[in-house]
């Protein structure tokens, strides 16, 4: 079993790793590609999920853990020079992303939310609310009833 496993190993280090977006039919040079800049504001909608929570996190703690490949490193830069879509910073690098965690709840996350983020009050049905809400927000990250359970939006 071991002599396998090994052999798999070696194996899948000789591939050369995938690009999700490429897979998915999008162009290197594409406009979808371009990454955020430093600084840019994240929303996590949903952020009461315990998916959310952890993407809130993640990103106050400068993209530790959303940027895995196989080796543990961050992705390069692609040919066009676009920026990898988070650079892991862990070891006390600061924040490459501010977030923004928008709550449903009358106490937006009351006890967990992480040291540099922020939480602001989910209103969906109230126009200017949440336009005030995401005015200065560059990407949104919505986590659903549906996949995440509790905390996620629901679909209306």
């Amino acid at each position: 079993m071991d002599a396998a496993f090994a052999q798999l190993r070696a194996a899948s280090a000789k591939q050369a790793p995938v690009d999700p977006l490429s897979s998915a039919g999008i162009p290197r040079g594409d406009p979808r590609r371009a990454a955020l800049p430093d600084g840019a504001r994240v929303a996590v909608v949903g952020a009461e999920s315990l998916l959310g929570m952890q993407i809130v996190s993640a990103i106050a703690r400068g993209g530790a853990g959303l940027a895995d490949t196989a080796g543990g490193a961050p992705p390069a830069a692609d040919t066009a020079g676009e920026a990898p879509a988070a650079a892991d910073t862990a070891g006390g690098a600061a924040p490459r992303w501010r977030v923004v965690a928008l709550c449903t709840a009358s106490e937006p996350a009351a006890g967990w939310l992480p040291e540099g983020a922020d939480a602001r009050a989910f209103t969906p049905f109230v126009p200017t609310a949440l336009a005030r809400a995401l005015g200065d927000v560059s990407a949104v990250v919505i986590c659903t009833e549906a996949a995440c359970g509790k905390g996620g939006v629901e679909a209306k």
